[in-house]
């Protein structure tokens, strides 16, 4: 019976979203991808998940794959004629890396979204389109993903117009490869398209974890403010009958959640705390269908939250190899950045003012703000979707305080608490540490320490510099 009814629950929602799931809210992001070949999926209406796997995007995929590899290649030799014939070792040897890891990145999604990922994005697609028939997702909320996306797209592309407009007025006359610099374009444009795959993965699981948590307040028919009262009031209570008594007289008497509390003076001035639990009364009064429609309800919301544990699981293993590559290249780029500014500092106490010096600092300023900024982004989705899987644990450890409940609801809430305590979210970079925020507080202690090692090898003059970052 409680498969019949879960039946029914899809078949209604999806009549309700027929037309509203999630390839209308993606759909600008969906035909970009393909076109730069980071979706080998095509779409279909008539089929029952709607994404299908192709093999002519596969194929596409592998192609550019290819291509980008063979680019790297050969602008990795001339970089390092270029940086290690002029004896420019140690600062040559952290740029190199910094290209390599920035380049290695985006070959590493191309190859991966052609093999291994295509059938695990296929799948968290399809697991989140069964969540959203479910939970009963608005038109509404499809809508003002849409316009998010739109919006990131086109943020992106303006930006890059911007950069590109800068490079070519201001510090193409310095650059000696003017072709090295577009492959790097090409590079850190489509390196950012990866980066919005995976925050948008993320985000829409923070958005699905966030209608659960209203669903399952729904069903109970109450919302999170007044489960901070009764549970304020209960504190309340307890604190005063403890630690004040000479303030407690006559009778006291409150209804919370279904308990009676009464608190009685003894004839010693001390509280007495009778508890009379009227939960088997009104588990009388209530009808067995109500029982069974929240212990449905619990059961299916507890469902839900599992498949998104799977999603998580499944975006995590997608992207961590990428993530870690891309902290890398952050480390390292912002270490640069710094060491030009210092370098350029030094050159303009010591010689004064140089304009052209400083057209190339903040060349270096805008790139290592973009990366910074993608940083904190990640960083941030990652945390919200913690926030919001750890939210529905509290609030299944507050039905179960406050609310009066039947046996079987109780039980359900038990199994959905341990569910959540069993399966922590959290995203890390193949084990290595954990994308919270205390990655930016490591981050900034290392960058200090490689920093003072690279300045103690002496600072490098700003022509030097200058020349090496347009290498780069």
């Amino acid at each position: 019976m409680v498969k019949m009814r879960m039946k029914r629950c899809v078949t209604s929602s999806a009549k309700i979203n027929v037309r509203n799931d999630i390839y209308s809210a993606i759909k600008p992001l969906f035909y970009i991808s393909k076109i730069i070949g980071l979706a080998p999926f095509s779409y279909n209406e008539n089929h029952k998940f709607g994404f299908q796997i192709s093999r002519i995007g596969t194929l596409y995929s592998l192609f550019l794959c290819v291509l980008l590899t063979f680019l790297f290649g050969k602008v990795l030799i001339w970089r390092i004629r270029t940086l290690f014939l002029n004896q420019k070792f140690i600062v040559g040897f952290v740029v190199i890396c910094d290209s390599c890891l920035f380049a290695i990145s985006i070959i590493v999604s191309y190859f991966l979204s052609a093999t291994f990922n295509k059938n695990k994005l296929l799948k968290f697609l399809r697991l989140v389109s069964n969540v959203d028939l479910c939970i009963n997702v608005s038109k509404i909320s499809y809508k003002r993903i849409l316009i998010l996306v739109t919006s990131t797209i086109i943020l992106v592309i303006v930006f890059y117009v911007m950069l590109f407009t800068v490079y070519y007025l201001y510090v193409k006359p310095y650059a000696p490869s003017f072709r090295g610099n577009i492959i790097y374009f090409l590079f850190s444009f489509l390196g950012e398209f990866m980066a919005i795959h995976f925050t948008y993965s993320v985000l829409l699981l923070k958005h699905r974890f966030d209608r659960v948590n209203n669903c399952l307040l729904a069903a109970f028919d109450v919302d999170e403010r007044t489960l901070d009262e009764l549970q304020s009031e209960i504190v309340a209570t307890s604190c005063t009958c403890k630690s004040m008594p000479e303030t407690i007289s006559g009778n006291l008497k409150e209804h919370i959640g279904g308990t009676v509390v009464e608190s009685r003076m003894n004839s010693d001035d001390t509280p007495k705390i009778i508890t009379r639990n009227v939960s088997t009364k009104i588990n009388d009064t209530c009808t067995n269908n109500e029982k069974y429609d929240l212990n449905f309800r619990i059961k299916t919301l507890r469902t839900m939250h599992s498949i998104l544990c799977e999603a998580v699981q499944l975006t995590n293993s997608m992207y961590q190899i990428q993530n870690l590559i891309n902290l890398m290249e952050i480390f390292l780029k912002v270490i640069l950045f710094l060491f030009a500014g210092l370098s350029f500092l030094s050159r303009y106490i010591t010689c004064g003012h140089n304009p052209w010096g400083w057209k190339i600092l903040s060349w270096l300023a805008l790139i290592t703000c973009m990366k910074v900024f993608r940083l904190v982004t990640v960083i941030w989705v990652c945390q919200g979707v913690r926030n919001a899987a750890g939210r529905t644990g509290n609030l299944v450890h507050k039905l179960l305080v406050i609310k009066d409940l039947h046996k079987d609801n109780i039980k359900e809430l038990f199994l959905f608490s341990k569910q959540v305590l069993d399966r922590p979210i959290q995203f890390s970079t193949c084990g290595f540490f954990l994308l919270d925020f205390a990655v930016v507080n490591s981050m900034a202690g290392a960058v200090t320490t490689y920093l003072i090692i690279l300045l103690q090898h002496g600072t490098q003059s700003i022509d030097e510099f200058v020349e090496i970052c347009n290498s780069a």
